[in-house]
């Protein structure tokens, strides 16, 4: 009656272990206050390892992993090897959890915007737009994956799309990061 096939669930991807969830948000909260990524880490970590099946996890994790090559103090104050030494580091890590996330769960966007974002890192600009995309088709509103693909377009030089994406997404969510940027 859901639209749901025969064995497939309302809700995937869920933890049934509730200290898991209160470190994943734990994690979550450390992630978006930026301010100490390496603890954010480090947290999210101790989430998959006490549950290696959660998904949403996983993809956070990549995040976390991908946001040690540029938005951590080394990466920022280093010099150009120092930022290659960090994405030498951090790029393999954060794309085995997206692929992690994605293996666990094929419907979850997040694992696909996680992936999109670490194939940026590696300059492999069209397979990060194909990932970005199949993450907004499972899930054309969701508000991350939607700045993800507006900052996208907008780094590549296609502004005109970015500007359409970022009104999408200050019609969804006035509130989401990006939704009140310049891009429009």
């Amino acid at each position: 009656p859901l639209g749901l096939k025969q064995g497939e669930a309302l809700v995937s991807s869920r933890t049934s272990d509730t200290e898991s969830y209160q470190q994943y948000l734990s994690a979550l909260a450390l992630y978006h206050a930026g301010s100490d990524n390496d603890r954010a880490v480090t947290a999210l970590e101790a989430v998959v390892a006490r549950d290696p099946s959660f998904a949403p996890g996983w993809a956070r994790l990549a995040n976390a992993y991908t946001s040690q090559i540029s938005n951590t103090p080394a990466a920022r104050s280093g010099s150009v090897q120092e930022n290659r030494d960090l994405a030498v580091t951090w790029s393999p890590k954060a794309a085995a959890a997206a692929q992690r996330a994605i293996a666990l769960d094929p419907s979850l966007p997040d694992g696909y915007f996680s992936l999109g974002l670490v194939q940026v890192r590696r300059t492999k600009l069209l397979l990060a737009g194909e990932l970005f995309s199949k993450g907004l088709a499972l899930d054309p509103n969701n508000s991350t994956g939607l700045n993800v693909q507006r900052n996208f377009l907008a780094a590549v030089g296609r502004l005109k799309e970015a500007g359409a994406v970022t009104q999408k997404l200050r019609a969804l969510d006035p509130f989401a990061p990006g939704s009140n940027s310049n891009a429009s």
